[in-house]
């Protein structure tokens, strides 16, 4: 048996899913890449396994992080969201207790290590 988190990383730029792929592939992390907020709904809607939702709060295409961290506590309520934003939760008051907003520069390699080795350690998956 193998432990690993499931983690959803949404960002349209290449720049995280960069920064982060090499990061997830050391740990025991199985993380899929979605560049925009409707393959993100797409991937939410077919997959509920997922443990950790990693989301900016604007996208490019409509859908916004906060519809999404609401579509995860939705279909997904174990699931944890990380919303990137610079603002703080008193400004984003409407987000389900799941989601965790973190600024931009929080979000690092060493973040979300530190969160994918949390939550593998909260959920035994069969490889």
């Amino acid at each position: 048996m193998k432990e690993y988190a499931r983690v959803l990383i949404v960002d349209e730029h290449t720049t995280l899913r960069e920064l982060l792929q090499p990061r997830c592939t050391e740990h025991p992390v199985h993380a899929i890449f979605a560049e925009d907020g409707l393959s993100a709904q797409a991937w939410i809607a077919a997959d509920d396994g997922f443990d950790i939702v990693l989301v900016k709060e604007l996208l490019p295409d409509g859908v916004t992080g906060r519809e999404l961290a609401h579509t995860v506590a939705k279909n997904i309520p174990e699931a944890r969201v990380i919303l990137a934003s610079e603002r703080q939760r008193p400004q984003l008051s409407d987000l389900p207790p799941n989601t965790v907003i973190m600024s931009n520069a929080q979000i690092n390699n060493k973040a979300i290590t530190a969160l994918c080795n949390q939550e593998a350690g909260l959920r035994k998956r069969m490889s």
